[in-house]
């Protein structure tokens, strides 16, 4: 299971083992995203979820569809971090060029066959 996708990759392996799933569609949840860990730690954090995402993405396709299909799903997120550095260092924008080369290193990683590897710098905080 990975950091993202879990619902999906649990819903594919109870399918595919030929289990049933219920639903409690009644159970509400709220979902206090960003709140595990201090403000000071969002741009750590955020470069942690960008990178791990797209990882993810690919490992859930590539485990379920195969490589190939793997990559034709996520080859769009590649080039969308590649834009989006070209334009962040054309505005001069640094911070947001990081959040995109977090992105491309995790896509890349992932096109590599490369464990999860990332972790924010607890020295750096």
């Amino acid at each position: 299971i990975f950091i993202y996708f879990e619902p999906w990759d649990l819903s594919k392996r109870v399918a595919r083992a030929g289990k049933k799933m219920y639903v409690c569609d009644k159970i509400k949840f709220e979902h206090l995203g960003g709140q595990s860990h201090e403000p000071r730690f969002d741009f750590e954090a955020t470069l942690s979820r960008n990178w791990h995402y797209c990882w993810s993405k690919f490992n859930y396709y590539c485990k379920h569809d195969g490589y190939v299909v793997a990559f034709r799903k996520t080859f769009p997120n590649l080039i969308k971090s590649l834009k989006g550095m070209i334009i962040s260092i054309i505005k001069f924008n640094f911070q947001n060029f990081d959040k995109h080369l977090a992105e491309f290193k995790g896509i890349l990683s992932a096109y590599f066959r490369l464990s999860s590897y990332y972790r924010i710098n607890q020295y750096n905080l």
